[in-house]
């Protein structure tokens, strides 16, 4: 698996910066923390570099029509964005961090996850990087 590194990802950190429902969603969490705003901003650049390359149609903002409209499944979405940090060799503390990120910026946009169907359908334990 390919990943998206150095200058590539600079430059979708710097991208994802004006998005403005990304935008939104960091400045809302920079209230509380300028530390968990960085943070939050790294999960979802990682979700955007992810989408970069494997649903490249999509931004972080882009992609919340469809989730909504439930034309993506927001569960497998989930998993494949799992595997795509596992492949980065993300620590598994890492990868759950960057992905309650994730949820958080889609409870922000108003995309309920159900933390039991999460549960059931979602692993993040046991993801590697040779995934």
């Amino acid at each position: 698996v390919t990943t998206t590194k150095g200058s590539d990802y600079i430059l979708l950190r710097r991208q994802m910066k004006v998005i403005p429902k990304v935008k939104s969603f960091l400045n809302s969490v920079a209230r509380n923390s300028n530390n968990t705003k960085r943070n939050y901003e790294t999960g979802i650049t990682y979700f955007y570099a992810f989408l970069s390359e494997k649903h490249s149609l999509y931004s972080p903002e882009t992609i919340l029509k469809p989730l909504t409209n439930n034309e993506i499944n927001l569960y497998e979405l989930f998993e494949a964005f799992i595997d795509f940090l596992g492949s980065t060799g993300l620590s598994v503390s890492s990868i759950r961090f960057y992905v309650a990120a994730l949820r958080s910026y889609f409870a922000y946009h108003d995309l309920d996850v159900i933390p039991s169907k999460f549960k059931r359908k979602v692993n993040c334990t046991e993801k590697t990087s040779n995934q």
